[in-house]
């Protein structure tokens, strides 16, 4: 393999985890790897693909390269486990190229947008004889990793990978015992747990729940809960009953998630769960949390070892390695060639950048002759003044190039950006759901023995009317009764359709060691799920306005 240039053996890898931006600078020398500088900054985001947070995350990049004191501006962008939509499957064995079109038709079926809109990209995982391939898909909108390009170019950054953070997570940490056949890599942030099953260190399956450390608020609205549950036994003259802390509380409903994702959602998928876990994230060095996670997994469960490459002297620059793991790994893995990321750069945002570029050297040329003509002409020049005017000119001439390199590219493509932002938002309109509605409807429908752990919504592809829209739940029973119980109330409350049950299997709940069972349960919303923008889009788009959705219609 040929030597890398200086630059190109720099890069930072940046994630944002909810309103946290974070980066890692790698750098790639003649003794190996190693981590010259890290930071994170605060950049309240509702949405990176939301075109009004462009500025708002390019000022959060310039500001995480002046406090890390980054070196390059090559990035290595992580997609977070909650923007994509990864899934493994078999698909038949044959060419690379074909290989990469049954893909494609399979994620169609979990995609809630269409193929053209998307960016999909499969790792193979093994060879599985007769029966085909096993891979790893991926899929993520490509409005997203547009948005992402546009913020890092106007922060005077290069955009060079875009990866998926989970499997970059997966490919950071080492395997802690080497004799172990499957492993699961959890990472417990403040509000999601991300959980990568691995076979032979590479990933086989992703899964991103909603349970995490959580926040310093949520940790003690609990424990106040917990205070005020204690006096009311006392004043009642109860025997005490055990009140978890907040954050206890919260570790045990991340553990029993996980438990139920590696003991039931990866046994399915893939026919085997995890003979150890290794816990990483914000919260991956509490003990409690570890042994709750244990005993929900039944498997042995360590801290991820920081690899070799990471400084452990150097405390006044760098954080404890858990908390800036995924960045570290999306450099990590553009850096070293791993075969199991993700290539999610559409040609849109290579060519832009490319664009830029070459806009940059015609530029830079441009100034360069035009300085060297001056340079040529004036010794023959005898007039001094009429020389310093000159000179002043071709200095205007040469800023005015400048200021045009910024601008010019986008010049040709407002009226286009614009009518295209319009259909999305429509688009996106029409689609809308009344979140209210159906969280109080599920809310009213589950009881104290029943709880859910997940609940995700797809819309199978060429699918145009709400009942297309399938929604699949993961929870957690008492009893198989209870679980009827649920399906029933569920059947009543006229926001689902076509409720039925997919598998329900008996476990082990909690460290209690309670009898329940784990299911996974399939409806259809019908159109009372539907918000009022869905009903009438167009009135969102153009308020008070026909004659301009008329034209906008017919342009």
């Amino acid at each position: 393999m040929a030597l890398r240039s200086f630059s190109h053996r720099r890069i930072v890898g940046v994630m944002i985890d909810g309103d946290i931006l974070r980066g890692v600078e790698l750098h790639r020398g003649l003794r190996g790897m190693r981590a010259t500088a890290a930071a994170e900054v605060p950049v309240p985001l509702r949405s990176p693909d939301d075109a009004e947070e462009h500025e708002r995350l390019a000022h959060g990049l310039r500001d995480l390269w002046q406090i890390g004191g980054f070196s390059t501006s090559r990035v290595a962008f992580g997609v977070n486990g909650r923007d994509a939509t990864i899934r493994p499957m078999t698909v038949p064995a044959a060419a690379a190229d074909d290989i990469g079109g049954y893909v494609r038709y399979q994620l169609a079926d979990y995609l809630s947008y269409g193929l053209d809109e998307a960016i999909i990209d499969h790792q193979i995982v093994a060879e599985t004889g007769g029966r085909g391939v096993e891979v790893l898909a991926i899929g993520v909108p490509v409005d997203l990793v547009e948005a992402l390009g546009t913020s890092v170019a106007e922060a005077g950054l290069r955009l060079v990978s875009v990866d998926a953070a989970p499997t970059a997570l997966a490919t950071t940490i080492e395997p802690i015992h080497a004799d172990v056949g499957s492993d699961a890599v959890v990472s417990v942030d403040g509000t999601r747990t991300t959980v990568v099953l691995r076979s032979g260190g590479r990933p086989r399956m992703v899964r991103v729940l909603a349970a995490g450390g959580g926040d310093r608020t949520a940790q003690l609205a609990d424990e106040l809960e917990g205070m005020i549950a204690r006096v009311e036994g006392h004043q009642q003259g109860a025997a005490p009953a055990p009140v978890l802390a907040g954050q206890d509380r919260r570790f045990a409903e991340a553990a029993d998630a996980v438990a139920a994702a590696i003991n039931y959602d990866m046994r399915e998928h893939t026919g085997t769960g995890a003979d150890h876990v290794i816990v990483t994230g914000a919260f991956g060095r509490f003990e409690s949390l570890h042994h709750l996670m244990a005993t929900a997994a039944g498997s042995s469960v360590d801290a991820a070892v920081p690899p070799a490459w990471w400084p452990r002297d150097r405390a006044d620059r760098f954080d404890d390695f858990d908390h800036f793991v995924e960045p570290a790994g999306l450099a990590y893995a553009h850096l070293d060639d791993r075969a199991n990321s993700f290539d999610l750069m559409p040609p849109s945002v290579r060519q832009a950048d490319d664009d830029r570029r070459e806009l940059s050297a015609g530029v830079g040329l441009a100034a360069a002759i035009a300085v060297g003509s001056a340079v040529a002409v004036l010794p023959y020049r005898s007039d001094a003044d009429a020389a310093q005017e000159r000179a002043v000119a071709l200095e205007a001439d040469v800023a005015t190039l400048n200021a045009r390199v910024g601008s010019l590219a986008l010049v040709g493509e407002l009226d286009e950006a614009r009518l295209t932002q319009i259909d999305s938002m429509a688009a996106a309109l029409s689609d809308d759901l009344w979140w209210g509605r159906i969280l109080d409807a599920i809310s009213s429908a589950t009881g104290d023995d029943t709880y859910l752990t997940t609940m995700e919504l797809t819309r199978p592809i060429g699918g145009d009317t709400d009942s297309g829209v399938l929604a699949s739940f993961n929870g957690v029973s008492a009893s198989q009764a209870a679980v009827g119980v649920w399906l029933d109330q569920m059947t009543v409350l006229g926001i689902f359709e076509d409720v039925w049950l997919v598998q329900s299997t008996a476990a082990v709940l909690g460290e209690t060691g309670s009898d329940g069972v784990v299911f996974l349960a399939q409806a259809r919303l019908t159109s009372d799920a539907r918000g009022p923008r869905a009903v009438d889009a167009a009135s969102w788009v153009f308020p008070g306005d026909e004659t301009t959705q008329d034209e906008e219609t017919e342009s």
